[in-house]
């Protein structure tokens, strides 16, 4: 017990100060946060790079190759031959991709909150036609009742209403659920967002969730 405490309190230490750091910073960002429709907008200002110059009869949109060869070239080719190939990383590193104009990359947002229910989050906005969206209790809570077809059902209702999101303009369509971690420790601190402890509980709660936002 004692070489297995040893080895935890540091570790959980350092998880401690690096939970308190990324709060520290999100407080910090949520302050400021202002939706820049410039770039962080989802409807309408999308268009397909493969349509237009300089991606269009590339490696990256020749469907006929592998997702792997298709990312390789645009990644190590086409971007590190930016006038400014490092700005153009930046551009699309973060929960917020900025555009990269000069190959006709729109912007993303990545971070849509969906993990018992659309949230408010850095790609989801209720300033629009919906102000509010459906909250279900937290994933451990659900997870308590064993039942598969309640996982499914209430991510089909989490989807519809995302998808309803996103033709309002008001969300992105990447949703940041579910979290499966295993919980193993209560000092992690974000139990409650995952199914639990077992792992099959787990598997059958990612399943049933994924099948329904699908």
């Amino acid at each position: 017990k004692t070489c297995v405490r040893n080895l935890l309190d540091p570790m959980m230490s350092r998880m401690h100060f690096i939970f308190a750091v990324i709060g520290m910073i999100t407080i910090a960002f949520a302050e400021d946060l202002q939706w820049d429709d410039s770039w962080e907008t989802f409807l309408g200002a999308w268009s397909n790079p493969c349509a237009t110059a300089p991606l269009k009869g590339t490696v990256t949109c020749d469907t006929s190759k592998s997702f792997e060869e298709r990312a390789t070239y645009l990644v190590y080719t086409q971007l590190a031959q930016a006038s400014d190939a490092f700005v153009a990383y930046q551009n699309l590193s973060g929960h917020s991709a900025l555009p990269v104009p000069e190959l006709s990359i729109g912007a993303y947002q990545w971070w849509s909150e969906a993990l018992h229910g659309v949230a408010r989050s850095p790609g989801v906005k209720y300033s629009g036609a919906y102000n509010a969206t459906t909250m279900f209790p937290q994933v451990i809570g659900t997870a308590s009742s064993f039942n598969a077809s309640l996982f499914k059902q209430i991510a089909t209702v989490i989807s519809t209403e995302a998808r309803a999101m996103w033709n309002a303009g008001q969300a992105g369509l990447t949703f940041w659920a579910p979290n499966i971690n295993i919980f193993r420790d209560p000092r992690w601190g974000r139990g409650q967002e995952t199914p639990g402890e077992d792992p099959f509980l787990n598997a059958v709660y990612a399943t049933n969730f994924v099948r329904g936002m699908q």
